[in-house]
Formats: structure tokens, C-alpha cells, sequence
């Protein structure tokens, strides 16, 4: 009795297939640069919103401060912008006798990365009974997000919600 028996089909090794094509590789470079972009710009306003997110909280910060300081010192302190990214508090006396009691730095390759600062109106006075000569608005920012923090002319400090 015979047995039946199926030759086994051995393959040309010569025609097997390892590996990818270069179209197949090309097209798999292409989708993965497609999905790194998407991932950066998004990256990018991620940073962006909280950078400014942080130095809005620093300035809020500092402009409590300052009403502090005038209270605590008894003296009026001016909050002015110096620079276009720069502001500074100083005691108010006499020019030569103005000290400084803060400056801060909020640039790019500085504190917190915030690209745009501004104050409106340029300088205020806060007296130390907490009120302050008219109200103050910083504006803070880059071209893709924007926030503002406010001073009353009662002393009181409020961040402006974000859009």
C-alpha cells in the first residue's frame, strides 16, 4: 500500500521578497514628516499660550507687590514700563533719591519668553494707602495668544480671563 504523498513546493529563494521598496519607504518617510509637522505647530502654540500664561501670573504677582510696597514703606511707588519689554518699580522721591525696588526682564531669552509687553497708560503711581492714580492695563503676548492683567485705580489687580 502506497501512501500518498504531496512533494513539498520549495521556494527560489532568488524570487522570495525581504524588506521594502523604495517607493514604500519614501511614502513611509513622507507620512511620518506629514504627522511630525502637525506635531510641532502644535507644539509651538502649546509653548506659546504658556509662556504667556506664566509671565502674565509673574506680572499679576508683581503689581500686588508693589501695592504691598507702598503700604508697608509709606511711600508712593511708580510702576513704569523702561524698555519695550521691561518694567521697574521705584520708590517716589526726589530723582536722586528714587530707588529701584524691582526690575524685571520679560523678553524672549529672558524670565518667561513673552515676545510683546505693554502698559497703558506708560506709568502709574501707587499711594500707599493702596489706591492708585489711574488704572493700569499690561498687555502681554505674541502673535498668537494675548492676555492682560489689570490694576484698578482701587488697587485691586485682575487677569483678564483668556478668549
Amino acid at each position: 500500500m502506497r501512501r500518498n504523498t504531496v512533494p513539498l513546493v520549495i521556494r527560489d529563494r532568488a524570487h522570495s521578497r525581504f524588506g521594502v521598496t523604495l517607493v514604500e519607504l519614501i511614502i513611509g518617510i513622507m507620512c511620518t514628516g506629514i504627522v511630525v509637522a502637525m506635531a510641532t505647530s502644535k507644539f509651538l502654540a502649546i509653548t506659546s499660550r504658556y509662556r504667556t500664561n506664566e509671565a502674565v501670573m509673574i506680572v499679576a504677582g508683581d503689581l500686588r507687590q508693589a501695592v504691598s510696597l507702598a503700604a508697608r514703606r509709606q511711600k508712593p511707588v511708580t510702576i513704569s514700563l523702561e524698555a519695550p519689554n521691561r518694567y521697574v518699580f521705584k520708590d517716589r522721591g526726589t530723582p536722586p533719591d528714587d530707588s529701584v525696588r524691582l526690575r524685571r526682564n520679560l523678553r524672549l531669552a529672558g524670565d518667561v519668553g513673552t515676545r510683546t509687553v505693554s502698559f497703558s497708560p506708560g506709568s502709574v503711581t501707587v499711594y500707599p494707602v493702596g489706591v492708585v492714580d489711574r488704572a493700569l492695563t499690561v498687555t502681554l503676548g505674541d502673535n498668537r495668544y494675548t492676555r492682560q492683567v489689570t490694576l484698578s485705580a482701587a488697587g485691586q489687580v485682575r487677569v483678564v480671563p483668556a478668549p
